[in-house]
Formats: structure tokens, sequence, C-alpha cells
């Protein structure tokens, strides 16, 4: 019995050797998978740089999206953006009763998009807005962000947030997520 005993003890400590081992495997792979979420969620993200998305464009059955957006952009916007401007266009999600689905932009160029998006604010007071097509982990983020700060305190550019604690003017802004 003794020796059976003795057997089983060694067994042990080589089985706590081994579930040792995983155990320091698991937490470097679980290290790993966050670093290359982080670094995925980044990359699609960086995809999405040359992307805004119009919300509250009317929605017709036999629309042509660039039209739709390159008339914004020229006539309520006052910009000058040719077709060529844009790599492609349509609609996104699913279609809802007597709602507008919105409109992602894909631009040919990061210039473009900028200049689009850096005058966003032409567009205040009518019925159709500008933002940037974010990913569903920002979105999340801007979400919390803006739950905790207040709508009108938090804001994107190029995929990052940024917020403010309060509506101050001379209070520097903050990044929430970048």
């Amino acid at each position: 019995i003794s020796a059976k005993i003795d057997e089983y003890e060694k067994e042990r400590k080589q089985s706590q050797i081994v579930i040792n081992d995983l155990k320091k495997e698991v937490v470097f792979l679980s290290k790993s998978v966050v670093t290359l979420e982080s670094r995925l969620e980044s990359q699609e993200q960086y995809l999405r740089r040359n992307c805004i998305l119009f919300h509250g464009c009317k929605e017709d059955k036999n629309e042509d999206t660039d039209k739709a957006a390159i008339k914004i952009f020229n006539e309520e916007m006052d910009l000058e953006i040719d077709p060529k401007d844009i790599d492609r266009s349509h609609r996104i999600g699913k279609l809802k009763n007597d709602k507008s689905r919105p409109i992602i932009v894909k631009f040919t160029s990061y210039r473009n998009r900028k200049k689009v998006f850096s005058s966003k604010r032409r567009l205040k007071g009518k019925n159709v807005s500008i933002t940037e097509s974010l990913t569903a982990f920002r979105m999340k983020k801007l979400s919390e962000a803006r739950e905790n700060f207040g709508f009108k305190n938090v804001w994107t550019y190029d995929g990052k947030i940024f917020y403010k604690e309060s509506s101050d003017v001379t209070e520097k802004p903050k990044v929430f997520f970048s």
C-alpha cells in the first residue's frame, strides 16, 4: 500500500507540474488573443478611414447613392466633389418600414474624405448628418463615452473618440479611446 501511495503521489506531483505549465500557457495565449484582437480592431478601423456615413437621406427604390452624396456635397455643403472622388457608395443595414438607412461613402482619397468630414457643420439644421464609419467595438465605446459625458461633449476624429467633461470651451479635449 505504501508503494502505491508513493506512486500516486509521484503521479500527482507530475500532474501538478503539467497543470502549472498549462496554466502559464493559457495566460500567455490569453494575452496574445487580447493583443491580436486589439490589432485586428485597429486594422479594421484603419480600413474605414476613407469612409463616412450619411444619415437622414431619403431612400428611393432606384436611387444612385453616388449622385445623392455628390448632390449633398456640392449643393448642401458647397464643396467641389466629383464622381471620380468616390470609390463606391451604398446603403447599409436592413430595410425597415419608413426609415431611411445610412449611406456609406468610400472616397478614393483620404484628403477628400477629410475635406467633407471637416465641413460637416455646414449641414447643421438640415435633415442630413455625417458621421465616421466606426467598428462595432468603437461604436460601443462611443456610446459609453456619451453616457458618461453627454452627447455634445463627445466626438470622433479619425476613429479616435474624444470628450470633454464639461461644455467649457477652454477645457482641453481628452482621448476616451484611440
